[in-house]
């Protein structure tokens, strides 16, 4: 899991969101954050550097990770069955995050 924004998806007011990373298998989906950033928060190749963001963030990336420890060993499952989009599902109904 990681935080990463879209360089594509820039709004009119020059922010990004910032969006949180579920991979598997080479395949991803995103959480949108509540946090948006602008230029100056960014490095020269657009990676977050703004450290009050990611310390922010770092507690809910933590418990995402907790969250999908919980659900069951992966080692017990096979693995091309579980759908990441179902892992984003669940993360969000355990913690409660409202937004998709």
């Amino acid at each position: 899991m990681l935080l990463l924004f879209f360089q594509d998806d820039k709004k009119k007011d020059k922010t990004w969101n910032v969006k949180i990373r579920v991979g598997h298998k080479s395949k991803s989906r995103y959480i949108d954050t509540d946090h948006f950033v602008v230029k100056n928060q960014l490095d020269r190749k657009f990676n977050l550097k703004d450290s009050d963001i990611i310390e922010e963030l770092e507690p809910r990336l933590k418990n995402y990770r907790k969250a999908i420890g919980r659900m069951v060993d992966l080692d017990d499952i096979d693995a091309a069955n579980v759908r990441r989009s179902a892992l984003v599902f669940y993360i969000k109904t355990l913690l409660g995050v409202a937004s998709v």
